[in-house]
This record gives structure tokens, C-alpha cells and sequence, in this order.
């Protein structure tokens, strides 16, 4: 399980150097197209293709941004809710097509993993004041005693 919860950390930081590059990219070069008053292409409910560039751009980099915050309190159990907001906003990042891959397995092993009574329990343990150490090698040897009514 432990392994797991490093693997959707490590995930979650690398993912979103790859959002950050696109959202970047849509933002600085691709939305170039609204301050020359539009693209030659027809727009889109009277708004041009710039525009949603511009929006697509930032809702990625938005969601970009909590990804490796993510990670980060990861390594040490700390942010339990942040993780799944976390990958549910990442979804955003599929739209540009190329990031879809990467954002959805992110999703899936994400869920896999937060979703999980013992992963539930350690960030518990967190909270209570134990310390990272103690908590991965209480995973690592399984996780056992997790009462899972504790968590309906």
C-alpha cells in the first residue's frame, strides 16, 4: 500500500510538470490569437478559438498547480483531502487530448489508492501526531487492525 501512495505522489508531480507545459503553451502561444481579434477560423458561439484556449489554458495550469502539492504532502501523509480534489481537477487536463493518458491512469491509481482503509487510517495517524516513519512502516507491514466501519 505504501508503495502505491509513493507511486500516485510521484504521479501526481510529473503530471503536472506535463500540465504545466500545456497549459503554459495555450496560454502564452496558442492564445496569441485574441489580441490580433480572433483567429481566420469561424468562431464558436460569437466567441473566437483564442478564447478557449485562454480558458482551457487556465483551468489547467489552476489545476496543474495543486497537483504536486498533492505529492508532496504525500510523502509525509499530510492533505488527505487535497489528493482526490486534486486528481478529480486533473481530469481538466484530458481535454487537450494529449494529456488524457496520463491524467486519467493518474485518476484511476489515485483512486485506487486514497479510497483504500488502511491510506485513510495512515493520514488518521498523521492528524493524531505520529510521525511519517512510524506510519510507513505500519503500511508497509500491511496495515492490519484497520476497523473498516470506522469510515462509513
Amino acid at each position: 500500500m505504501l508503495t502505491l501512495l509513493r507511486v500516485v505522489s510521484i504521479t501526481q508531480i510529473c503530471v503536472a510538470l506535463l500540465e504545466l507545459f500545456a497549459g503554459g503553451s495555450m496560454l502564452f502561444v496558442l492564445s496569441g490569437s485574441v489580441e490580433d481579434g480572433g483567429s481566420p477560423s469561424r468562431p464558436l458561439f460569437g466567441v473566437g478559438p483564442g478564447y478557449y484556449m485562454l480558458t482551457m489554458g487556465t483551468a489547467i495550469v489552476a489545476a496543474a498547480i495543486l497537483r504536486p502539492l498533492s505529492g508532496i504532502l504525500g510523502f509525509t501523509f499530510r492533505g488527505y483531502l487535497l489528493g482526490p480534489v486534486s486528481i478529480t481537477l486533473g481530469l481538466v487536463s484530458s481535454l487537450t487530448l494529449f494529456c488524457a493518458p496520463t491524467s486519467v491512469i493518474c485518476f484511476i491509481l489515485g483512486l485506487i489508492a486514497y479510497l483504500q482503509a488502511p491510506v485513510r487510517e495512515a493520514y488518521a495517524m498523521r492528524r493524531r501526531g505520529e510521525s511519517p516513519r512510524d506510519i510507513a512502516a505500519w503500511l508497509e507491514g500491511g496495515g492490519r487492525g484497520v476497523d473498516e466501519r470506522v469510515f462509513d
